[in-house]
């Protein structure tokens, strides 16, 4: 019997027993379409998919950074006068408590799991074709600066101008109407990319998973164990998830004229 009729390859056979090792998929966006498209091999066209990526990552950073400007210099008024925080405490926490719920959810599934995966190793894997291993991300480096890095600055920004627009609101109501402006800026860059993005690379992305990425250690799929990323990652749930955010808005609340005075 042919040996190809008999038994899968190895490589299937780990990729396929294994899956609990592999790292989440990175969120529906501009960033993770780009990180994708640079580290993807076998498609074509490959150079017009990268092109393509990279201006809706610009479309993407010329519109946030723009409502963010309109937030920050024609909305967010710093001010000494003390009026500006008359709002009651428990009123503005559970807004700031979500909105920084929100941001740790992009965050975790966004440039702090590219980052990890920078520096991890995968599989390509396409329909009816053995997978193809490999030890070290393509372009990894380029990945990291040109997808991972301004991803997150641009999220630090964001924090920093929503806590203001949200800790300076004078009522219930504006702070609720605040949040919500705040969440649809956050969501700017899933928009862009679910109606530019391609259909085929969708599906190749989220449906198929052709690339997948291991964030356990140790040279064999076999024998991998917690490792360093997986334990920042904990962390970062842990520490910041719910009793970091909470901590944060509460403080901010409580005491906000010690944070944003002219």
């Amino acid at each position: 019997m042919d040996e190809s009729d008999g038994a899968q390859p190895h490589e299937q056979l780990l990729s396929d027993q294994q899956d609990g090792n592999f790292a989440p998929i990175p969120f529906q966006n501009t960033w993770g379409l780009l990180f994708f498209e640079l580290n993807l091999k076998n498609i074509t066209p490959k150079w017009a998919l990268r092109a393509l990526a990279i201006m809706l990552c610009l479309l993407n950073i010329t519109i946030q950074v723009l409502f963010l400007y309109i937030v920050r210099f024609k909305m967010v008024e710093f001010s000494e006068d003390e009026t500006v925080f008359d709002l009651e405490w428990w009123v503005r926490a559970p807004c700031l408590f979500m909105f920084f719920m929100a941001m740790i959810l992009s965050a975790k599934h966004g440039w702090l799991l590219s980052m990890s995966i920078c520096f991890c190793r995968g599989r390509e894997s396409w329909p009816g074709q053995p997978p193809m291993p490999f030890e070290k991300l393509r372009n990894k480096w380029f990945c990291f600066f040109c997808a991972s890095v301004p991803e997150m600055l641009l999220w630090m920004y964001t924090i920093w101008i929503g806590t203001a627009f949200l800790t300076l609101s004078k009522s219930a109501e504006e702070i609720m109407l605040n949040s919500l402006a705040l969440v649809f800026i956050n969501e700017v860059d899933e928009a862009i990319f679910k109606a530019a993005t391609p259909a085929m690379i969708i599906n190749l992305w989220h449906v198929l998973e052709v690339d997948k990425y291991w964030l356990s250690a140790g040279s064999k799929v076999e024998t991998a164990t917690l490792s360093y990323k997986e334990v920042a990652l904990m962390a970062f749930e842990m520490a910041l998830l719910v009793p970091g955010a909470l901590l944060v808005a509460m403080l901010i609340s409580v005491y906000p004229e010690y944070l944003f005075e002219a």
